[in-house]
């Protein structure tokens, strides 16, 4: 679970250029996972039980939240997420 939510922060750090600060920000992660915009390599069926998941069951948006929001992404997606906002690529 750790690893496909880090991921998704990835990619929710490298289209904001800024890391998931709070549970807004978790949720926008998640509505670009359900959108197929993140985690494109994993199987549709298991992002939907993440996203079904994330959307049905409070304890595991309480989990999910608390990942998204604490993980340490990588400074590298970070930095390219800082100079794609920038237009310095």
């Amino acid at each position: 679970m750790l690893a496909y939510l880090a991921d998704a922060g990835d990619d929710f750090v490298r289209a904001n250029g800024r890391l998931v600060n709070d549970v807004r920000d978790a949720n926008a992660v998640m509505e670009r996972v359900e959108a197929g915009e993140s985690l494109q390599d994993l199987h549709p069926l298991v992002r939907g039980l993440y996203v079904d998941a994330y959307k049905n069951n409070k304890t595991a948006r309480r989990s999910i939240n608390d990942i998204l929001t604490r993980y340490f992404a990588v400074p590298g997606a970070v930095g390219a997420g800082a100079a794609a906002m920038s237009g310095e690529e």
